[in-house]
């Protein structure tokens, strides 16, 4: 694995993760990377979905000096190598709240309690969050 570091607003770090699986849909060209999880159509435009490998980057910046992102970069780059480093993710509020955290609280509140969170998750933070 390797990465750079780059002078924008801020120092910014680029670490290429290297070919990774994904769905790429031939209409809209939209990639949806698989670790995320598979899909059977493209949520954007309903299309059929080809199976790929592509070039994977992963980027942090917000670094005040070049000294910080390179020691980010070396502990990142320490990490990939030793299989403890872990990608950031896309989970919706949606998924968190109804698929882990409902879940999660249901045995330890009241199943009133329980049903009111349920009620409140759905009815008004789902459709204002996504």
């Amino acid at each position: 694995m390797r990465g750079h570091i780059r002078k924008r607003a801020t120092w910014q770090i680029t670490v290429d993760l290297g070919m990774q699986p994904l769905q790429r849909c031939p209409a809209c060209r939209k990639r949806y990377w698989t670790r995320d999880g598979r899909l059977t159509c493209c949520p954007k435009c309903g299309g059929l979905l080809e199976e790929d490998l592509a070039r994977r980057q992963e980027f942090h910046s917000g670094f005040a000096t070049k000294k910080e992102a390179e020691t980010e970069l070396a502990k990142l780059l320490g990490a990939i190598a030793g299989g403890t480093h872990i990608q950031a993710s896309r989970l919706t509020v949606k998924d968190f709240l109804c698929d882990h955290w409902l879940p999660a609280i249901r045995p330890t509140i009241r199943p009133t309690t329980f049903l009111s969170y349920q009620g409140h998750v759905e009815n008004y933070m789902v459709p204002e969050l996504g």
